[in-house]
This record gives structure tokens, sequence and C-alpha cells, in this order.
């Protein structure tokens, strides 16, 4: 009968203290630490009106205050329900005729709200566009 050697990575017949040990050893060294700090993840919302997924920096806010006015959120911090739009006209536009910030805010918007909100939209620039490098010519 022809001796074989036993599966790779385990002891030798009656030495089951090795392994013992070497399972205690290997417990017991520190981990592999990763480089430097951990990647903070970026928030990513919905705009209500195409339905496109987005950094939340890329998106703008409308907020429906406690007080029932309805108004463009610079700074995505104001007190109140918000909705996510892309920072164009158009999908402002698309999002009052399929009622979508309507349901999101909870809320039909009054017309000159809209209108102002229009106003506000093109003359708004989101901050990834305007902390990009300064083009010279």
């Amino acid at each position: 009968m022809r001796k074989t050697s036993p599966p790779e990575g385990t002891p030798p017949e009656g030495d089951t203290n090795m392994t013992a040990r070497a399972a205690l050893e290997r417990a017991v060294q520190p981990k592999p630490s990763p480089s430097g700090p951990k990647p903070r993840k970026l928030p990513i919302r919905t705009c209500v009106a195409c339905r496109t997924e987005r950094p939340k920096r890329d998106l703008v806010r409308i907020v429906r205050t406690a007080e029932g006015e309805v108004k463009l959120d610079a700074t995505g911090r104001a007190s109140g329900r918000g909705a996510y739009l892309c920072p164009n006209v158009e999908c402002l536009k698309t999002a009052v005729k399929r009622k979508a910030l309507h349901r999101a805010l909870g809320t039909e918007p009054p017309p000159e709200c809209l209108a102002a909100l229009e106003v506000e939209m093109a003359a708004f620039k989101p901050s990834l566009e305007s902390s990009g490098p300064a083009q010279t010519d």
C-alpha cells in the first residue's frame, strides 16, 4: 500500500498542537490597515422630472416651507419638504406638466412661485460647474 501525503495546509498526523498555535498566532497578529481614511460616500438624489440619479450637489432643491411658501433652496439645508430637480428649466417644466413637483412637495405651487423658480433656475449655476478650473483664451 502506498502512503499518500496529507492535503496541503493540514498538519501531519499527531501535530494538532501545531495548528492551534498557528491559529492563535494569526489571531493575535495585527490586521493590515487600509491606506488612509475610508472614502466618504456621495449622497445620491433623483430628479423628480426626468428620474435621473445624480450626486446631491449636481441637483437643485426646491422646498416647501412650513408657511407653505415654495422656493429654491440654494444651500440644500432649508427646513421643509424638498424635491430635487436637474439644474435646467426643461426639468422644471416637465415636473410641473407631469405634476411630479406637486406630488413631491405635497402642495400645488402657485403660478407666481413657478415663474419665480423659472427665473431663479435660469440664473442658477450648480456648484460643480462653478468650481471647475477657469478657462482662459
